[in-house]
């Protein structure tokens, strides 16, 4: 069947795929080497069949005819143009693997027979032209139960191809990781036509449980004994007591002028009657008395809480360093300061 496969080789292909990857696990026929005449004869009967069926482009009706050929002598001619029917036919990915498996079982025919060497050197060269049209993908997955199931591009993956160049058609493609009672560990890629792609997975890291997420500690009151609003007890009397010191400088101040202002209009205004042009010293005058009550308010308030803030802060520090686990509270709101706690 050698002198037919150069008319067959005008035909060229355009795919590719990638090395390593298992191709026609058939062989039913006999062995090219010790088949007898009668098996020959008609093995190149049904060859020449599917040689016509080929050149008319019916590539599906020629493929059966070579693979019923193969079936009587397992010639790697006949499987040569297998591959190329897969090709010619649009089946791109099947085809580089019948060239791939092609090569191996030419090149030991070869070994036995030298007009074999041509169908060795013809599948490499069309297998190379086809990879170029795919893309190749390494899986390195590390890991891995027993049960576990890897697909790529929706085909199941077996261990004797992990690490090798498998080849897949370009565009989306997926790689896969399951096991039962497992989430199932998935990666995306978008290839082109040439790539090559390594994916490493690590499936023990994939599906060990993640510790659960520790909760954040509920934030602690600022008590006496520390910092309020940056500022501690100590200072919060100095405070104080500077608003208070603060109010009964007021009280002082606006006190001697409303008692001025009063015996100003005392002689101004005999018998309590008072000219109509001394109406505004009357209203300075009730002013400044108005100021002089809030400023003597303030004061107390400020300078008996500054004490009271003063002698907590002596007696917090006393506690602390005799091991005292209660602490008064200090509450500072707009006009109003609260002290709570026990003692």
């Amino acid at each position: 069947m050698g002198g037919y496969v150069a008319k067959a080789m005008v035909i060229s292909g355009l795919v590719l795929g990638a090395a390593g990857v298992s191709g026609w696990a058939h062989a039913q026929g006999a062995d090219v080497m010790t088949a007898t005449a009668a098996q020959k004869q008609h093995a190149q009967k049904l060859f020449l069949a599917a040689m016509n069926q080929y050149n008319a482009k019916r590539f599906d009706e020629a493929y059966a005819g070579f693979k019923a050929s193969y079936d009587v002598v397992a010639s790697p001619n006949s499987h040569l143009m297998m591959a190329r029917c897969l090709r010619d036919g649009g089946k791109t990915l099947q085809a580089y693997r019948e060239f791939e498996a092609v090569v191996a079982e030419a090149s030991a025919a070869a070994a036995k027979d030298a007009k074999y060497k041509e169908s060795e050197q013809a599948a490499r060269t069309e297998s190379r032209a086809l990879r170029a049209q795919l893309a190749m993908v390494t899986l390195r997955i590390t890991g891995a139960p027993p049960d576990t199931r890897i697909t790529l591009a929706d085909q199941s993956v077996d261990a004797t191809q992990l690490g090798t160049p498998i080849p897949v058609l370009p565009g989306q493609v997926s790689v896969v990781a399951s096991a039962p009672g497992k989430t199932d560990v998935r990666r995306d890629l978008t290839l082109s036509g040439g790539a090559e792609e390594v994916v490493s997975i690590d499936l023990a890291k994939e599906w060990t449980p993640q510790p659960a997420a520790t909760t954040s500690p509920a934030p602690v009151q600022a008590h006496a004994s520390g910092n309020v609003m940056g500022l501690s007890k100590r200072q919060w009397a100095y405070v104080a007591g500077g608003v208070g010191a603060a109010g009964v400088l007021t009280f002082g101040v606006f006190g001697l002028m409303n008692n001025a202002k009063y015996s100003d209009l005392q002689d101004s205004c005999p018998n309590g009657h008072c000219p109509t042009d001394r109406s505004g010293d009357i209203d300075a005058g009730k002013r400044y008395q108005t100021i002089a009550n809030i400023g003597l308010v303030v004061g107390v308030v400020g300078l008996g809480t500054g004490t009271t803030l003063y002698l907590m802060s002596r007696k917090g520090q006393s506690s602390t360093e005799s091991g005292a686990s209660t602490v008064p509270e200090v509450a500072v709101g707009p006009g109003s300061v609260m002290v709570r706690g026990q003692f």
